[in-house]
């Protein structure tokens, strides 16, 4: 007869019959490819197509084994997740943090912006998927934080088949992944996304976003060539300073940093079709297009830094990501992929980090070239006056007493780079006062 107590608990299920252990012929770690779906590749196809990433997708790497019940002290899932281009596992920990599992298998398709979907090269970048790095995300921890930004701090696994997934389980199973906390804050507390924060800025005129910080991961995205950065890739934590809360950015999903194609097709694509394609190469071609997906988010929440202010983040951003700094970040890649193109990639960021003050204002001049100035419902005072040969704008929020209480927006533009200064006050009983 058989002896069920000498059985490991794993191996019964709650109906007493025999199930497999999912862990039983793993250890700790486990070796594995991202993906088999990229190939190495050489002839035509290697001409038309690229090799791209290819080598990095099929490289062997040793990941941890994630074990649901066991991480993390056990964790239990939430639901599905996932945006345009990839799955994700919404999961809570034994003290309700909660996590987000990413599949590393992701869809550029859905990366290219509505308006250039429905072509004919939105049939080709399937297949140049293999053009996005499978690791790039595990860079950005050491890249963020010498520039005081918060960003999570991914972790690589391989799931098992696990019957703990339940319902998921055919979408995860025998998966790589990156598990990363959902809520990644200065304090642990929840994070809005860019749509509750705009309400929130437009309920309240003493909730404003710290645009510094943007600038400073904006100027991240552009050294890493990620063009995927639209309102959804972005979430937000705040300090209440006593007179208002400021809220800082949390860039996430770094699905299309360094992406990247050797291919005569892409090359071809991303000359007229879709610019924003041109790579992350070891200068900055075409940086107003690079930042396409992102010129509505930018001009949003970039809305009232001014030329000075553009030159000096940027010379602190370069000082901040000295060729040490970039060169440590990169050695996060796994052993085996910096083996294949690590020294590749520090060359790259370290030349697009030398280039950047040139572009960086490219990319001012471009989103500066109509700005708006936003109140909120609440009352305000518009204020424009002449300042040498340009215009000096200021709103201060009103207070209950009809006092201007404290100044909401200051900059001072320049007709050279400014053609357009558009006013929006939402309360019927905003002030404007123009010189």
């Amino acid at each position: 007869m058989l002896n069920f107590s000498s059985l490991p608990e794993a191996a019964l299920d709650t109906n007493a019959h025999i199930v497999e252990d999912p862990f039983l012929k793993y250890k700790d770690t486990f070796t594995i490819a991202a993906s088999k779906d990229f190939p190495v590749i050489k002839g035509m196809k290697k001409f038309f197509m690229g090799q791209n990433y290819r080598q990095e997708w099929s490289a062997p790497v040793n990941m941890k084994v994630f074990n649901l019940s066991k991480e993390k002290g056990g964790m239990k899932i939430d639901g599905m997740g996932g945006g345009t281009q990839t799955k994700s596992l919404r999961l809570i920990d034994k003290k309700g943090k909660e996590w987000v599992l990413r599949s590393l298998n992701k869809s550029s398709t859905k990366a290219i912006p509505e308006a250039f979907r429905g072509s004919l090269a939105e049939n080709l970048i399937t297949e140049l998927s293999s053009a996005s790095h499978p690791y790039g995300a595990l860079v950005f921890p050491a890249l963020a934080k010498p520039l005081n930004l918060i960003v999570p701090k991914p972790e690589l696994f391989f799931v098992p088949d696990d019957p703990a997934l339940g319902y998921w389980r055919p979408l995860f199973a025998n998966n790589v992944c990156m598990l990363e906390e959902k809520h990644a804050t200065i304090d642990g507390t929840d994070t809005k996304t860019t749509a509750k924060l705009l309400d929130k800025m437009l309920d309240e005129n003493d909730h404003l976003p710290d645009q510094q910080m943007v600038l400073r991961a904006r100027l991240l995205d552009i050294i890493t060539g990620d063009f995927d950065r639209h309102f959804d890739q972005w979430r937000w934590g705040n300090i209440d300073t006593g007179k208002g809360k400021v809220y800082y950015p949390i860039p996430r999903d770094r699905d299309q940093a360094f992406f990247y194609s050797d291919g005569a097709v892409l090359k071809a694509v991303s000359g007229r079709a879709m610019p924003f394609l041109k790579g992350f190469r070891s200068n900055i071609p075409k940086v107003n297009w690079l930042g396409y997906t992102a010129r509505d988010f930018d001009r949003l929440f970039l809305t009232n830094l001014g030329e000075g202010e553009w030159k000096k983040t940027v010379a602190d951003f370069q000082q901040s990501l000295s060729d040490s700094v970039i060169r440590n970040a990169v050695k996060k890649l796994p052993p085996e992929i910096f083996a294949i193109d690590g020294e590749k990639i520090i060359s790259k960021l370290i030349s697009r980090r030398n280039v950047l003050p040139a572009e960086a204002l490219k990319y001012y001049k471009f989103i500066s070239q109509k700005v708006n100035v936003v109140g909120s419902n609440l009352r305000e005072y518009f204020k424009v006056s002449n300042y040498g040969e340009g215009l000096q704008v200021r709103v201060y929020a009103i207070s209950r007493n009809n006092d201007t209480s404290f100044i909401m927006y200051n900059r001072v533009f320049t007709p050279s780079v400014t053609s357009e200064i558009r006013l929006y006050g939402l309360n019927n009983d905003d002030i404007f006062d123009v010189e």
